[in-house]
């Protein structure tokens, strides 16, 4: 109930401060569905982003999401841009709403505290304004997440996790990651889900989408990214706004270095590395069971930080997280960790501070924002890697159902 009054409060207000935002990202998924659905038209590479910038006066985001993510937009090639506006930030603000509400069912804390906290997260961030203002997917590829773990904790919701997954990896392919998890659960039902739902995405994007498509995303958006470390050839991983460690550590060494291939590519899969090893670790102690919504975190926070590419709108990633700290630190009632958990959770909660900036008259620049960022990102994927294995299994709430 304080979830869906919070969303029912809030989304008016967002509606309103960003009714004349750019929306630059939700360009690229608007153009990217009225090319594919439309005009029969592959939307990738220089000639297509050289046209969608003619469209939006020079200025758009790339779609760079595998071909199957287009199902996700399909209902974008129905509407007028302007339409789809008002339509993104609703989808975000329930996406918030729904998220918390999971988020606070799996977190082994009381209801009352766990649901408003993680809603709040997700509603209120820094991040999530972010996202609102490009139209970005983030804060709706948590709520597949949620709903990804709630299906491995109980056996009802497996297809629906699945399905999340699946949805979660098209919009950021980053969480193909997440099936660690399952797997480290030995749950094969789960994993047969996945296979099969995977394979009728990929059928339908070879029925239904233009011929060629899966070729131009391999060669214009992936291969680009892989061998020059740049977001499709056009993003730059030196970028002052970039919140991974890789980043900050090819600034410091500089992009013409010998050592940026080897920081590019070492960095995150050391930190993708540990976080499995402790995934591994923690799965062994508690007898191959279902993962807890420090798992889920844990590996969340991981992306935040290790992926090559992170943005400002990347770190409503860590609220699961932040919320799974919350919850540990609560348990061992131990007064540190709790005021670091509240610094966490006012470093996502951010927007009033953001809002208030034109009457401060001040504000830290770009690059000491991402530093700070990256470096309270590290914080969290410290805390619950090193009390991974001390998390119980269950909630105390709904452990039988967990177990299906």
């Amino acid at each position: 109930m304080v979830s869906a009054m919070l969303c029912i409060v809030v989304l008016p207000i967002w509606l309103l401060h960003f009714q004349d935002a750019k929306y630059l990202d939700l360009r690229a998924f608007w153009i990217g569905a009225q090319a594919a659905f439309n005009l029969g038209e592959i939307p990738y590479g220089e000639g297509f982003l050289a046209a969608q910038r003619q469209v939006f006066d020079g200025h758009s985001s790339l779609w760079v999401y595998p071909p199957e993510a287009l199902a996700l937009f399909w209902p974008l090639s129905f509407l007028t841009f302007e339409q789809a506006m008002p339509l993104s930030v609703a989808a975000s603000v329930a996406a918030a709403g729904l998220g918390g509400v999971v988020i606070g069912r799996v977190a082994p804390l009381r209801d009352d505290l766990a649901m408003p906290l993680a809603t709040a997260l997700l509603l209120l961030s820094n991040s999530t304004r972010a996202t609102l203002a490009l139209g970005q997917v983030s804060v709706l590829v948590v709520a597949c997440c949620a709903l990804f773990l709630l299906g491995l904790r109980d056996r009802r919701f497996a297809l629906l996790s699945a399905a999340a997954l699946i949805a979660a990896v098209m919009m950021k392919l980053y969480f193909v990651v997440l099936l660690a998890l399952p797997i480290l659960a030995l749950n094969v039902r789960w994993i047969a889900y996945f296979g099969l739902g995977a394979l009728l995405s990929l059928g339908w994007a070879l029925a239904v989408l233009p011929s060629g498509i899966h070729l131009s995303w391999l060669t214009e958006v992936l291969w680009t990214t892989v061998s020059s470390g740049d977001l499709a050839g056009q993003m730059e991983i030196s970028r002052a706004d970039n919140h991974s460690v890789a980043s900050h550590v090819v600034r410091a060494v500089g992009q013409d270095s010998a050592l940026y291939d080897v920081v590019r590519f070492v960095i995150p899969l050391a930190l993708f590395g540990v976080t499995a090893a402790a995934s591994l670790l923690a799965a062994r102690a508690r007898g191959w069971g279902a993962p807890t919504l420090a798992d889920l975190g844990l590996w969340m926070v991981a992306v935040y930080i290790a992926v090559p590419n992170s943005w400002v709108y990347y770190a409503v990633f860590a609220g699961p997280g932040v919320v799974a700290w919350t919850a540990e630190a609560w348990r061992m009632r131990r007064r540190v960790e709790l005021a670091l958990a509240a610094l966490a959770t006012l470093w996502l909660l951010q927007s009033p501070v953001f809002l208030a900036r034109p009457l401060l008259g001040w504000a830290p620049d770009v690059e000491t924002q991402s530093l700070g960022a990256t470096l309270v990102g590290v914080m969290i994927w410290l805390f619950l890697l090193l009390h991974l294995k001390a998390v119980p299994q269950g909630d105390g709430r709904r452990t039988a159902a967990a177990r299906g």
